[in-house]
């Protein structure tokens, strides 16, 4: 037989680690990026450099939204309303996703920066 508790833990423990590893890609790469501003702004130009912080800076948020999403799944779980719990759960899924994109497309915004220097 299946122990629902368990399960949910083991969920709600994956789900802590997968919002927290959003939330730190993207702000480490801000801190490295805003500590390096003057030397990546000369790599990069203003412009890309401009974007990846905004892009970040959306990833960072996108996580913290994610962490809502988590507990209005789990306030589901507790209060047996399946399809609230399911909602949000599917909803922090796609706001991790969307984040971890949003670094990748920060990353990119740097590395297109510096090809299209000449």
């Amino acid at each position: 037989m299946l122990d629902h508790n368990n399960n949910n833990d083991a969920i709600r423990a994956f789900a802590k680690g997968g919002i927290g590893a959003a939330i730190a890609i993207n702000s480490g790469a801000l801190i490295a990026s805003l500590s390096q501003a003057d030397s990546l702004i000369a790599l990069t130009g203003r412009s890309f450099f401009a974007d990846a912080i905004v892009v970040w800076a959306v990833g960072v948020s996108a996580a913290a939204i994610a962490w809502v999403f988590a507990i209005v799944a789990a306030s589901g779980f507790a209060n047996g309303q399946k399809k609230l719990e399911l909602r949000a759960a599917g909803a922090g899924i796609v706001a991790v996703l969307f984040s971890i994109s949003l670094f990748l497309l920060g990353f990119f915004s740097i590395a297109q920066g510096i090809h299209a220097q000449p």
